[in-house]
């Protein structure tokens, strides 16, 4: 109440000041100063522990936000470090896996070679077989017309001619009583 007092008392001298018309003095500054003063203080005091305690909450929030960044920076680390393992055994397996499909179509290659190697010497003794198979059937059906034309020429020149046909009868006669 003291303090409302001389606040009052303050603001009117300032008030009263200001009416006179006048240029102020240095000593008219006087009050004002007292006047800040006093509020200054008063509101150091009041206001001292919030203050304090708020700068104290948020030293406290900068510390757990610290202490959390840190953990998190860790937790990155050990992520981090997790994949480049996993990155560089990715590439180890990866140049396996090729290394892997190279031999095989490497195998695979020579395999279908042999394979059609193989094959194509079969095919082609099966149709030196065939050829040859074949051949001797045309010579036997060539032999046989060869054959069948000599004996039908013969007969028609033994037909045709009685001298012909008694000198083979002779001659199968003589054969057949020897």
């Amino acid at each position: 109440m003291k303090m409302m007092m001389a606040f009052i008392l303050l603001v009117s001298a300032q008030a009263y000041a200001a009416g006179k018309g006048g240029h102020g003095s240095p000593k008219d500054l006087i009050w004002p100063a007292i006047n800040f003063a006093a509020l200054f203080g008063f509101l150091i005091f009041k206001l001292r522990k919030p203050i304090s305690d708020m700068f104290d909450r948020q030293a406290k929030d900068v510390q757990e936000t610290y202490e959390m960044a840190e953990k998190k920076d860790k937790e990155a680390q050990i992520k981090l470090e997790t994949f480049q393992k996993k990155m560089s055994s990715f590439d180890r397996e990866r140049q396996r896996v090729i290394d892997e499909s190279a031999r095989e179509a490497e195998l695979l290659a020579a395999t279908i070679k042999n394979e059609t190697q193989q094959t194509l010497t079969k095919l082609k003794a099966d149709a030196e077989s065939k050829v040859a198979y074949e051949k001797e059937q045309l010579n036997k059906q060539l032999n046989e017309g060869l054959v069948d034309e000599v004996i039908r020429r013969a007969r028609a020149k033994i037909g045709a001619s009685k001298d012909s046909q008694v000198k083979v009868t002779e001659k199968l006669i003589n054969q057949a009583g020897r």
